[in-house]
Formats: structure tokens, sequence, C-alpha cells
């Protein structure tokens, strides 16, 4: 069922706190079912200050007029990045690759390297994060039907996930990863391919076809 925001929100203070704290409750409960226990979080918790003529905490508004709605969120989700390849880049068979990801579209924090390390993500909040990459093999290059793709992600050099895909021999094929993370903090995240071609490919630089990301979740 879908539920008419705008008309709740020209209800009672009661109505409203209570259309919008649903799902920010829903919200808390799934969070507290993932929670180990290792990660110190509150629930959001709805501030209404005034809704059109209701008297809410005091404060009766002019009719006609409507005043801010603020959530207090004491979840921090830290960092977060979105990063894309849009240069040609060759990888050789049978070689695991680093990927050289030199567009950002996102980087909270400022901490994707783009000079020195190039690739390399080192979000410095400790907590889980999800990660994802994907690649695109560019048309004129073909990896053999049956020939293995494997897109891989490392934390601090050591394999985290990876996917497999089995190639179908044809131009353009993808493959894709997304997995959860736990880290300390500091550790720093790189995305890798691989290919069993029998020569080199080169991935595909148009935009969103070759990309590597990531957030905290929790």
């Amino acid at each position: 069922m879908t539920t008419d925001y705008h008309t709740a929100l020209t209800t009672s203070g009661a109505a409203t706190a209570e259309v919008i704290n649903k799902p920010l409750q829903q919200l808390d409960d799934q969070l507290s079912d993932m929670d180990d226990g290792t990660h110190a979080w509150s629930a959001p918790v709805l501030n209404v200050a005034a809704v059109d003529g209701t008297t809410i905490g005091g404060t009766t508004p002019a009719a006609g007029t409507f005043s801010t709605l603020t959530v207090n969120n004491d979840l921090n989700f830290g960092s977060a990045m979105f990063a894309e390849l849009r240069t040609p880049q060759a990888i050789g068979n049978t070689t695991t690759t680093l990927i050289d990801w030199n567009l950002e579209r996102l980087d909270t924090d400022s901490v994707f390297d783009l000079s020195t390390n190039i690739g390399r993500w080192t979000p410095s909040v400790a907590g889980t994060y999800m990660l994802i990459a994907g690649i695109t093999n560019n048309a004129g290059f073909t990896i053999g039907p049956g020939q293995l793709m494997i897109i891989s992600l490392y934390e601090n050099a050591g394999l985290v996930a990876q996917a497999t895909t089995d190639s179908q021999g044809l131009y353009g094929e993808t493959a894709s990863i997304a997995t959860l993370v736990d880290t300390p903090g500091n550790s720093y995240f790189e995305a890798k391919f691989y290919h069993s071609s029998g020569g080199t490919i080169v991935l595909d630089p148009a935009i969103g076809e070759c990309y590597f990301g990531g957030f905290r979740v929790y």
C-alpha cells in the first residue's frame, strides 16, 4: 500500500510522527538484526517542530505555513566512493591485474588514490562495507567460449571475494561482483581482473562500463 505523505503531513502531529517514524523503525529493526554487538549506533529519531496549524511541542504555526521536519540520525555511514575506468587498459592473458581506475565520481573523504597507489580506496572508519565492481571488455576483443573471466576484490592485498564467469566468446562481455566486508578501518581496497583468453584484451573505457565503488553500511 502506498502512503500519501502529503495528506499525512497536514493531519495531526501524532499522525505525522507515526507515518514518518514507521519506516525509520523498520530500518532500526533491520539494523538491530544485523548488529553483532560490536558497532555503536542509535536509531534515527524524528523531531517534528510544527505542521500546518497543529500545536506540536508548544508551537502553533499560522495556518497555511509549513515548518521543517528534521531527523536526528546518529547512524554514521562514513566513507563512500565510486570510480570508473575512462581510458583503455590492456589486460594480459592469465595475469591478475590491478584495474587503474582513473575517474572519481564520488569520494566523500578524499581517500581514493588517483596518483600514488592508483585505484586504492582507504576508508578510515571501522565497520561493515559494501563493495562493488564491474568490467566490460572492449569491442574488438573477445574471450574464447568457456574461458574464464574473474573479477576480484582485495583488502590489504588479501583476497576477500571473487566472481568467476565462463565467457560466451562475445564482444562486450561483462563481469561483476558485490560483497560485504568487515574492516577495522584504514584498510585499503582494490579491484583486479583475470582472464584466460589466450591473448591480451582491452577494458572498455565508456561511461559506466568499468566501475569500482563502496560505502559503509554500519
